[in-house]
C-alpha cells in the first residue's frame, strides 16, 4: 500500500472496528481488524471497488468466517458482557453478603493468606476451611443473581465462572479498599506514636505512681487488720444477740459473677467503632482500653436498671479465652451499694489516676483501674497466666 493511499483506506478504520467488535468482542477485535486491514493492503488501488466502505465491511466478514470461529464468536462477546455486568453489580452483592463471607472472601482473595492462618482467623479445621470459601463464593453468587433480570443472570451462570469471579473481587477489593486514605494513615501515625509510645518521663511517673500505692495500699490493709482486731475484742467481751447481717457482695466478686450474662449489642474489632455505638445510644462517652496479646471482639451490657453498665469484650490470645472489662461511673457504683460495694481501700487508690489494683477472686484474677469517672474491673479467664497491669494501656 502506497503512503499517497494510506489515508483513503485508513479513515474506514472506524468501521471496520465497530463491526469485528460486534463479530468477536472488544477483546479480540484488534486481531481481527489487522487481519482486515493487512488483507486489503495487498490489493492494488486500482483494483479496490469505489465503494471501500462496503468493500471493507465484505473483507471484515470473510476473515471473520475464514478464522476459526469458535476463538471469535458468542462465548467471547458474552464474557466480556457478564464480566461488565458484574463489575456494575458487584459492590451491592458484597454489602449483601454476612461478614463471615466476606472475611472469608477478603482473606483469601484480597490479602492471599495461606490455608493455615486463614483457618485460624475464621476458628476453622483445615477440613471446613474449603467448604466455607466455596460456600461464601456461592453466596456472593446468589447475591449477584438476586440483583439481575432473567436474561442476565443466565448470561452471568452460563458465560463467568468461579475463576473470574474471584479477579473481578480481587480487583474489587484492590481498588475500593486496598488503599486507605492518606488522611487516616496521617492520623493513625500520629495517634500510634502518641498513645502507643510513651515518653521516660511517663514510664517513671507510672513506676512512682505504682510504688506510692503499694505504700499506701500497705498501709490502709494495715489499719483495717488493726479495726477487726479490736473489733473482735470488743465482740468478744461484750456479745450481744442479733439478728445475722444481710451478706453483701463486693464489686469484684459481683463482676466475676456476670461474666456471661451480658447481652451483646456490638460485634466489631474498631474501639472507634465502640465509642461511637456508646455515645450514640447512651450519650455517654466510653474510652476503650487497648490490651497487649488480647483482641477486642465487641461491646455487650449488663441491664442492671435504665442505665446499663457497659461491658468490653476481648480474647485473650494466650490464653485462647475470653476476657472481660466491666466499666463502672460512680453514678453506678453508688446506686449497686450495697449490695456490690467498691472496698474502701482500692477506692481510695483509684484516686490516683493511671494506677492499678490487682486481686483475685477465685481461680480468676481481676485488674482495676480509673479513667477520669469510670472504675475499669478487667476480669481474666481461669485459664490466664500473664494477668499484669502492663499488659493495658487505658
Amino acid at each position: 500500500m502506497s503512503d499517497s493511499d494510506a489515508p483513503s483506506i485508513l479513515q474506514h478504520l472506524n468501521a471496520v472496528y465497530t463491526l469485528a467488535c460486534t463479530l468477536v468482542g472488544p477483546d479480540q477485535a484488534r486481531t481481527l481488524t489487522t487481519r482486515v486491514f493487512q488483507r486489503a493492503a495487498t490489493v492494488p488501488p486500482r483494483d479496490r471497488p469505489a465503494n471501500r466502505t462496503l468493500w471493507l465491511m465484505e473483507c471484515t466478514l470473510k476473515a471473520y468466517s475464514d478464522h476459526n470461529a469458535s476463538e471469535h464468536a458468542e462465548p467471547d462477546l458474552r464474557a466480556h458482557a457478564a464480566q461488565a455486568l458484574v463489575q456494575d453489580t458487584l459492590p451491592a452483592a458484597w454489602a449483601a453478603c454476612s461478614p463471615r463471607d466476606r472475611t472469608l472472601l477478603a482473606a483469601r482473595l484480597g490479602l492471599d493468606l495461606s490455608s493455615e492462618a486463614l483457618a485460624s482467623l475464621v476458628d476453622l479445621s483445615a477440613e471446613d476451611l474449603e467448604t466455607a470459601v466455596r460456600s461464601a463464593r456461592s453466596s456472593l453468587r446468589a447475591s449477584l443473581r438476586d440483583m439481575l433480570v432473567g436474561p442476565q443472570r443466565m448470561l452471568v451462570d452460563t458465560a463467568f465462572p468461579d475463576a473470574q469471579l474471584d479477579d473481578s473481587i480481587r480487583t474489587f477489593l484492590r481498588e475500593s479498599y486496598g488503599t486507605p486514605p492518606s488522611a487516616l494513615r496521617k492520623q493513625v501515625a500520629q495517634t500510634v506514636q502518641t498513645e502507643r509510645t510513651p515518653s521516660a518521663q511517663t514510664r517513671t511517673q507510672r513506676t512512682a505512681r505504682r510504688r506510692r500505692q503499694w505504700l499506701k495500699t500497705g498501709g490502709v490493709i494495715a489499719g483495717l487488720l488493726l479495726l477487726l482486731v479490736l473489733a473482735w475484742s470488743v465482740r468478744t467481751l461484750w456479745p450481744s444477740p442479733s439478728e445475722p447481717e444481710s451478706e453483701t457482695t463486693d464489686l469484684l466478686t459481683f463482676s466475676v459473677q456476670h461474666v456471661g450474662a451480658e447481652q451483646t449489642l456490638l460485634d466489631t474489632a474498631s474501639p472507634d467503632s465502640v465509642q461511637a455505638f456508646w455515645t450514640r445510644e447512651q450519650e455517654a462517652s466510653l474510652s476503650v482500653p487497648r490490651i497487649d496479646r488480647a483482641d477486642l471482639e465487641g461491646l455487650a451490657a449488663l441491664p442492671i436498671d435504665a442505665d446499663p453498665i457497659p461491658v468490653l469484650r476481648y480474647r485473650d490470645v494466650d490464653a485462647r479465652a475470653p476476657l472481660y472489662v466491666f466499666v463502672y461511673s460512680y453514678a453506678q457504683l453508688d446506686r449497686l451499694e450495697p449490695n456490690a460495694k467498691l472496698p474502701r481501700a482500692i477506692r481510695q487508690t483509684l484516686d490516683s489516676e493511671d494506677t492499678f489494683v490487682e486481686q483475685s477472686v477465685g481461680e480468676r484474677s481481676v485488674l482495676l483501674w480509673r479513667v477520669r469517672d469510670h472504675v475499669y474491673v478487667a476480669v481474666f479467664a481461669p485459664a490466664a497466666r500473664d494477668t499484669r497491669p502492663q499488659r493495658i494501656e487505658p
